[in-house]
C-alpha cells in the first residue's frame, strides 16, 4: 500500500509481575483497511489494544496515529483525536435508549457533554440525532433507537455498541471481539453490518476468536502467542504455518 498509514505501532512492549504480556508487537493499519488479530485467550490481544489506546500504558514502543505519537497518552485524549472502541463485555447504559447510547460516544471527538447529549435539551439537537439515526441505520439497527436496549437482543446491544464507537467518524475503529456471546444467527447479521464498514474510509482493528468472522473481514492477519505476534499474512497463510499450526491450533505436523 502506498498511503501512510492510520496507526503504526511499533515493538510495543507491557508487562504485568515479569510477565510479556505485549512483547515487542509491531503493526500498521492503512485507510479502508481490516486488519484481525487473533490468537488464544491469554496471548495479549486486548493488552495490545489497552496499550494503544491509552488504557494501559507500554512498558517501551511507539504507537502512531496518522503520524502523530500517541503513545501513553490519556484514554480521552486518544478518542478525541479519532479512535473508536469496543469492548469484549458490553458497556451500554442499559435504562437508555439506543439512539440515547449512541448520542453518549459523541462525547469524545465532539465536545458535547454526556448529560448535554442524553438529556431532552441534548436529544433536540437535529444534527447529532440525524447522524446517530444513520449510523444505527447502516448497522441494520434503527429498529432499536427509541429501545432500552436492556429489551434488545444480545445481538442488538452489540450493534449498538459499535455505532456508539462508529458515530463520531472514528479514523481508527477497533472491534474487541465482536461476536463474542452471538448466536450464529447474530453472528451472521453482525458480520452483514460490518461489512458495509467497508464504505467507510476508517482503518478496523478487529480482534476476533470466530476464524469465520476474521475470514469474512479481515484484510491480513497477525497471529499473537504469548504476547508476540508469531505470524502475519492472508488468514490461509498464517494458518499454514508449523508456529501458529502447533502453537495457536494446537496441531503436531510431525
Amino acid at each position: 500500500m502506498t498511503a501512510d498509514p492510520v496507526l503504526d505501532v511499533r515493538d510495543l512492549r507491557r508487562h504485568f509481575d515479569g510477565v510479556a504480556a505485549v512483547d515487542g508487537v509491531s503493526l500498521a493499519i492503512h485507510p479502508g483497511e481490516v486488519l484481525g488479530v487473533i490468537g488464544s485467550n491469554g496471548s495479549g490481544k486486548t493488552t495490545l489494544v489497552n496499550a494503544i489506546t491509552g488504557f494501559c500504558r507500554p512498558a517501551s514502543g511507539r504507537v502512531w496515529l496518522r503520524g502523530r505519537d500517541i503513545t501513553g497518552r490519556p484514554v480521552s485524549e486518544v478518542a478525541r483525536l479519532g479512535v473508536g472502541r469496543t469492548f469484549q463485555n458490553l458497556r451500554l447504559f442499559e435504562d437508555m435508549t439506543g439512539l440515547e447510547n449512541v448520542l453518549a460516544g459523541l462525547l469524545g471527538r465532539t465536545g458535547i457533554g454526556f448529560w448535554q447529549s442524553v438529556t431532552p435539551a441534548g436529544r433536540k439537537d437535529a444534527a447529532s440525532r440525524a447522524q446517530v439515526m444513520r449510523t444505527l441505520d447502516l448497522l441494520g439497527i434503527g429498529h432499536g433507537a427509541h429501545v432500552k436496549v436492556k429489551a434488545l437482543s444480545h445481538g442488538d446491544r452489540r450493534r449498538v455498541e459499535v455505532a456508539r464507537a462508529l458515530v463520531a467518524d472514528p479514523v481508527l475503529l477497533i472491534l474487541d471481539e465482536p461476536s463474542a456471546g452471538l448466536t450464529s444467527e447474530e453472528t451472521g447479521d453482525l458480520v452483514g453490518a460490518l461489512r458495509g464498514l467497508r464504505d467507510v474510509n476508517s482503518a478496523v482493528l478487529l480482534i476476533e476468536h470466530n476464524l469465520t468472522v476474521v475470514d469474512r473481514l479481515a484484510d491480513r492477519v497477525i497471529v499473537m502467542h504469548s504476547g508476540a505476534a508469531i505470524a502475519a499474512g492472508a488468514l490461509s497463510d498464517v494458518l499454514a504455518e508449523p508456529a501458529v499450526r502447533s502453537q495457536y491450533m494446537g496441531l503436531d505436523d510431525g
